[in-house]
């Protein structure tokens, strides 16, 4: 389960951020599209025991101003919340049915991401750092993306993201990163393209 930032979106006044879920079972993922009400509502569903997380407390309302800093902050929270009360014992008596309306409800299936590359190279020391992004010239048109790399994949494979567009764009993960490690992205949104950085 991920909470893109790329993949958020507004509606009107309202923000709405994506849910993508991937079965553990390897099946298709899907997409689920929540507003902040959406959450709060989910939050008093699961009542008290929801708030036991101390590495990852619900956030409180108030927090969205920008794409950058607040919002971001309160999405990162949200995904790690949620995380949580998936894996907590209660989701599977208590919790069941709210987290899977919530996770299920109005689901949209994703194109087949990631896909296993031909033949990935071997990857280099796992402590590398990602490549560090080139100074940006002012003629420059585009955006920053910053994604965490999927539950099994690995260097060498192509991943699926969700570019600010609402189009879907292929990236190989560059040798030696691993799913959980961030990966940088430049979105050029004059020419379409999405690089690693």
């Amino acid at each position: 389960m991920g909470i893109p930032l790329e993949a958020a979106e507004m509606r009107g006044k309202v923000q709405f951020l994506a849910v993508i879920v991937t079965p553990d079972d390897g099946t298709e993922s899907w997409q689920v599209m929540r507003c902040f009400d959406d959450f709060h509502d989910l939050h008093g569903k699961l009542g008290p025991g929801c708030d036991e997380f101390r590495d990852a407390p619900y956030p409180p309302k108030g927090w969205v101003h920008s794409w950058s800093g607040p919002l971001d902050d309160r999405r990162r929270g949200l995904e790690c919340w949620l995380q949580r009360s998936i894996e907590h014992p209660l989701s599977y008596t208590h919790w069941h049915m709210p987290l899977k309306d919530f996770l299920e409800a109005g689901r949209h299936a994703l194109a087949a991401a990631p896909v296993a590359a031909v033949a990935p190279a071997p990857p280099p020391v796992a402590s590398a750092p990602p490549p560090s992004a080139p100074a940006a010239e002012s003629n420059e048109v585009g955006e920053e993306m910053c994604i965490e790399i999927p539950e099994g994949v690995v260097g060498g494979q192509v991943i699926g993201i969700v570019v600010p567009s609402g189009e879907q764009k292929e990236v190989t993960v560059p040798t030696g990163m691993k799913a959980g490690q961030e990966l940088h992205l430049w979105y050029d949104t004059a020419a379409g393209t999405l690089t690693v950085m």
